[in-house]
């Protein structure tokens, strides 16, 4: 009787320490990501992803290697760099993460799209439906891909544009107008220190 209490209560004692330690490797994987998802919130996303990568490098289990992949490719699609952006919704991707969040499909889309690889994004989009997203939204998406890539097969126009150095200079040069009723006067807004 005395042995079989004993190993009762080496085995809760072995289930209970073993749980601890998977709730402490739980808690220190986001106590590495909780300067990032601060700066991610508060919209420093050139600090966040950086800080994400170091915890990235920390981090040993699957789910959350998957969800600071995709907050570093979230951080890069909102800095424009869309490349890189494309490399970690991949990873994410690769992680698994569309289980907790199938948008990982939509965004990587996105960024294809964005890039003109239209074939690659409504790959993405249907991936996206096929996981739980929202198939009006990706077939939305979808159709302006394949009218786009319609487009880019047409022939080139007859028009050539042209910069104009008075008009774009170095400076911050933009919404421009006519001034005058004749179409013979145009007015910008402009950054430069002298006007001409």
């Amino acid at each position: 009787m005395q042995k079989t209490n004993l190993k009762r209560s080496v085995l809760h004692f072995t289930a209970a320490a073993a749980l601890l330690f998977v709730a402490s490797l739980g808690n220190a994987q986001s106590k590495y990501t909780e300067s990032a998802d601060r700066e991610f919130e508060r919209g420093g996303y050139s600090e966040a992803s950086k800080e994400y990568l170091i915890a990235y490098n920390k981090l040993k289990g699957i789910e959350e290697k998957g969800r600071v992949s995709f907050q570093i490719a979230e951080c890069h699609r909102l800095m424009l760099d869309l490349q890189g952006a494309a490399d970690y919704y991949n990873k994410a991707i690769g992680f698994k993460y569309f289980k907790e969040n199938p948008e990982v499909f939509f965004n990587y889309a996105e960024t294809l799209r964005e890039q003109n690889k239209f074939d690659e994004a409504v790959k993405q989009y249907n991936e996206y439906k096929e996981k739980g997203g929202d198939k009006s939204k990706a077939n939305t998406r979808i159709k302006e891909c394949e009218e786009a890539a319609l487009a880019l097969d047409q022939p080139p126009t007859r028009y050539v544009v042209e910069q104009v150095p008075v008009l774009n200079t170095e400076q911050f040069d933009y919404a421009p107008a006519w001034a005058s009723k004749k179409g013979d006067e145009l007015i910008l807004s402009s950054s430069r220190s002298a006007t001409t």
